[in-house]
């Protein structure tokens, strides 16, 4: 049972990590975090071709935004 509830926990906090990561570039951008959550796909090809993170895709798509 604590391995369930360890696993929900950071399934969570992943998200949330990520939906912060989405706010960030809606705030610079005129997307929405819905645009940026219909495009998880293509950010999940580019972290796993630059063998980075999900989040780490995301942030670096702030910067080049901003």
């Amino acid at each position: 049972m604590q391995i369930v509830t360890k696993a929900i926990r950071s399934a969570y906090q992943s998200v949330k990590e990520l939906d912060e990561a989405m706010n960030n570039i809606a705030v610079v951008t005129e997307m929405t975090t819905d645009d940026l959550w219909g495009q998880i796909d293509v950010y999940t090809q580019m972290a796993n071709a630059t063998g980075s993170t999900i989040k780490g895709v995301y942030e670096v798509a702030q910067l080049y935004y901003q």
